[in-house]
């Protein structure tokens, strides 16, 4: 005997898959929004009033004509900071922070003690292998530099 297909199938298959498909949607929901915020930035909102003076922080920065190199040397983080001539550049102060670019538990506040000419070092003992990120601001100790120098660099620590 051959049962046919009525109404009341076709109703109890469809609640039967969107019943699925929602269930599926709510638990992708959940773990997304315990996983991810959707912040990238601290107060995004009053850092977007001040993003013309971002941008001319950036200008400023790139006038300095400043480069800088940032490694791991043994224990010890290193930031050689030249300007466009390649002469040292001294009478800094460096402070910033090492984290890993996916998460903040373990992030470290970072302050540099000049070490010799454009040459700025920092204990780091322990840093685990794998991806580190360090953001960093250099401030010139004497006045004639407004805005800081933001400094940038993704390393990586061997095992």
């Amino acid at each position: 005997m051959i049962r046919q297909i009525d109404g009341r199938h076709v109703l109890f298959g469809m609640i039967a898959f969107f019943g699925v498909i929602f269930a599926a949607n709510i638990v992708f929901v959940i773990l997304a929004t315990d996983t991810f915020t959707g912040l990238w930035t601290d107060d995004p909102y009053r850092k977007g009033l001040h993003y013309n003076e971002t941008i001319e922080a950036y200008h400023a920065q790139q006038a300095a004509g400043w480069s800088y190199d940032v490694e791991l040397a043994g224990d010890a983080l290193q930031v050689r900071v030249v300007d466009r001539n390649d002469k040292p550049v001294d009478a800094l102060t460096l402070e910033g922070r090492i984290g890993r670019p996916t998460t903040d538990a373990f992030d470290r506040e970072v302050r540099f003690a000049w070490q010799g000419p454009g040459l700025y070092t920092a204990a780091m003992p322990g840093l685990a292998p794998g991806q580190w990120d360090v953001s960093l601001s250099v401030q010139r100790t004497d006045a004639d530099q407004q805005s800081p120098y933001k400094v940038t660099a993704r390393l990586w620590v061997k095992q």
